[in-house]
């Protein structure tokens, strides 16, 4: 991993960055591959590698610089340190204060920050990444839900209130997001035995979305309590009244609301309760083991349905909308493509950003055509918890 090797994946880097089309961006990584991008790439992706979290950013950007070590030394300093996939010590922290002031030049540190913080701002989702690299990390799952179908309900069910905040399973201390990402989160006590999986809260969205990044009065509501031999294994047994059992010998025990549900009329009553307290929705879940994938054993239910979309592309606005958005040129999770044209207030218009593409937003609809496009489509908000590193 000679200086030569190292300089040209930061090219690359650099060059990623700045375009945003993805398929450039794939071919980059496929131009400048090399056993040294692809570490670099494992290390800032895979989050069972060392790191810091988004406290890092602050103190390692502004670090100012010393007498630069020789490059090559500098570099295998860090894969050395960083390798041991542990996490931060005091020991630890003093080696990357040293390896952070001693760095060959800013774009080096930049590099360094970058995978502390799992954040190397390149534009892109690491399934992105895995299509040009297969199997170079593992992508970090949860169970997610599907819209409601009462043709997939399996009585009885579980009915709990649908929080309108940011997902978040805790592990070992840490709370990550549901791609893997570290985020900010109140002190809890909970047996190693266990990962938690819930929401976190602080009252309206955009105060969440800003909470779980640098702090704030944040609530977790927990609804799943995973064994660690179950997570670590991936082989899921339990069903969900065993974790919920589990969950209430813990000290947090199982902090929301729920009804166990034997018919649709019991379902609808409950759902009407959740709506009546101002709540988003309700969530539906059959009695069966979790599963790391969107599934109908988890079902939402809403006034109107909603969907998380990546944006591709945009068209120039007409008339007085001329040099505004128009629309934009949405993907929906199934890989189907449509204009994104309505709820957009005049000031959103202005956003004329080639930014924009690669980032999510979620619309909501009436329901899915026979081609997969949602109808009636309308912009409701930017969701940039739902973008992957």
């Amino acid at each position: 991993m000679g200086p030569t090797e190292l300089q040209l994946s930061l090219a690359c880097l650099e060059k990623i960055r700045q375009t945003g089309s993805i398929l450039d961006k794939k071919d980059l990584l496929k131009k400048f591959d090399s056993k040294t991008l692809r570490l670099i790439l494992q290390l800032a992706y895979d989050d069972r590698k060392f790191g810091f979290g988004s406290e890092a950013k602050v103190d390692y950007y502004s670090c100012p610089l010393g007498s630069p070590y020789d490059i090559s030394m500098w570099w295998e300093e860090v894969v050395s340190l960083l390798s041991q996939n542990t996490m931060l010590s005091p020991v630890q922290k003093a080696i990357v204060d040293n390896l952070a002031s001693h760095s060959p030049d800013g774009h080096y540190l930049q590099l360094l920050v970058g995978i502390l913080t799992k954040d190397l701002r390149l534009g892109m989702r690491s399934t992105t990444i895995l299509q040009v690299f297969p199997n170079l990390f593992e992508v970090f799952h949860v169970q997610l839900a599907k819209p409601f179908n009462l043709s997939r309900v399996v009585f009885p069910c579980a009915v709990e209130p649908k929080f309108d905040g940011i997902r978040a399973v805790y592990i070992n201390g840490r709370y990550l997001s549901r791609y893997g990402q570290e985020l900010r989160g109140p002190e809890i006590s909970c047996p190693g035995a266990f990962i938690l999986d819930g929401e976190l809260v602080a009252g309206h969205f955009q105060d969440t979305l800003s909470a779980v990044r640098v702090g704030g009065d944040l609530r977790y509501y927990v609804f799943d309590c995973i064994s660690q031999e179950e997570w670590s294994s991936k082989v899921f047994k339990m069903t969900y009244m065993d974790r919920l059992n589990a969950l209430s010998y813990t000290p947090l025990r199982a902090g929301i609301p729920r009804k166990w549900c034997n018919s649709m009329e019991q379902i609808e009553s409950f759902h009407a309760e959740n709506l009546a307290h101002g709540l988003e929705g309700s969530m539906v879940k059959a009695n069966v083991p979790y599963e790391l994938k969107r599934s109908y054993s988890w079902m939402k239910i809403k006034p109107t349905l909603d969907m998380d979309v990546k944006v591709i592309g945009m068209t120039q606005g007409e008339g007085k909308y001329t040099g505004m958005v128009g629309a934009l040129i949405c993907e929906t999770p199934e890989g189907k493509t449509f204009h994104l044209g309505s709820g957009f207030s005049d000031e959103e218009r202005t956003i004329w950003n080639e930014t924009l593409v690669g980032c999510n937003c979620e619309l909501t609809y009436q329901e899915l055509t026979i081609d997969g496009i949602p109808r009636f489509a309308r912009f409701k908000r930017w969701r940039p918890d739902k973008e992957q590193p």
